[in-house]
């Protein structure tokens, strides 16, 4: 389909500090997961060679940051506008939750400052209930109170949500809340997270969160694979296909044994661009902007510094260049 082409970027707007307005550590103590069960927690009060001990592979470069803060929210909106990133795809895990406070608290500053970045929000499934009338107030509430504004994510009028994992929910239950929501007076975009045809035919369009699997192939013949697959499913449905990129990943800071794909200095990153170009996709998504859990952020870290946002710009705009 055809539609302004866009990078986008997966937000985390869940980490506290005791300093900042959530007045406590959030999510830079995660615990330490294995076999299922918790062996301990990272504490970020105890410091070690000056880096305090935070659920994170790398250490960002703001330090332990918290996400209720306006002023982290405009550096890192500053951030993605000076380095191509169009959109923040605001990971959301329900009413009146920190990571709806963010979304509102981006979409002020965006609004007051001028900034050109769109938001969107990441309609998260883990540990959701099972109840179609929840989920669909849950979509109803994003509409009426989030997606009416100037600064949320739209094709034409109609606001853009992402759904993680889509896959896990039957398919009956997705068909009945978006007949609902197509029939409301705010029809929305559904993106959903899926790689199988019959859940692509349900949604507006398709991504893949993290093809890590194929990403760990130096080769590129994995991700070219599915990413021809994808790109064959939407084309031949009429969806829109988002094409996903990642710098590495690693998780072992909160789970053992983890998943490791090292980031080879940009190589990985470089090449999940170059086939996301070969692809011709309507958007890019990268994940993340700051996953600092599994190791998937291109937001400045003392390791890289600021590497990953300028390959982004690179790439962006060699993208945003393509099929002109």
């Amino acid at each position: 389909m055809k539609t302004e082409k866009l990078v986008l970027a997966f937000y985390y707007a869940w980490y506290g500090t005791p300093e900042g307005p959530h007045g406590k550590w959030v999510h830079w103590n995660h615990p330490i997961l294995a076999r299922g069960g918790v062996l301990g927690y990272h504490n970020p009060d105890r410091v070690i060679d000056g880096r305090r001990d935070i659920a994170a592979a790398e250490y960002p470069l703001l330090g332990p940051y918290d996400s209720l803060d306006p002023e982290v929210i405009e550096t890192h909106l500053k951030w993605a506008q000076d380095y191509g990133v169009d959109c923040f795809i605001v990971s959301w895990w329900g009413r009146e939750k920190d990571e709806d406070k963010v979304l509102e608290k981006m979409m002020n500053i965006i609004e007051e400052k001028g900034y050109s970045v769109k938001v969107s929000a990441y309609y998260e499934t883990v540990g959701l209930k099972r109840d179609v009338n929840e989920m669909t107030d849950d979509f109803k509430y994003i509409l009426e109170k989030h997606a009416y504004r100037e600064s949320f994510l739209k094709i034409g009028k109609r606001p853009v949500i992402f759904v993680y994992s889509a896959e896990v929910l039957e398919k009956s239950f997705w068909k009945i809340i978006l007949s609902y929501l197509r029939s409301s007076e705010i029809e929305p975009f559904i993106i959903g997270d899926t790689r199988d045809p019959a859940y692509a035919e349900i949604f507006d369009g398709i991504h893949v969160y993290i093809p890590l699997k194929e990403a760990k192939d130096s080769s590129g013949t994995a991700l070219r694979r599915l990413y021809s697959r994808l790109k064959n499913i939407s084309r031949t449905k009429g969806k829109l296909f988002a094409a996903t990129v990642l710098p590495g990943y690693d998780d072992r800071v909160i789970r053992i044994p983890g998943n490791y794909l090292p980031r080879k200095r940009g190589q990985v990153y470089e090449l999940c661009w170059k086939i996301a170009l070969e692809h011709s996709p309507e958007w890019i998504i990268i994940t993340s902007w700051n996953e600092w859990h599994e190791g998937t952020e291109i937001e400045p870290s003392k390791e890289y510094g600021f590497m990953y946002l300028e390959f982004t710009k690179k790439f962006s705009e060699e993208f945003k260049k393509s099929g002109l």
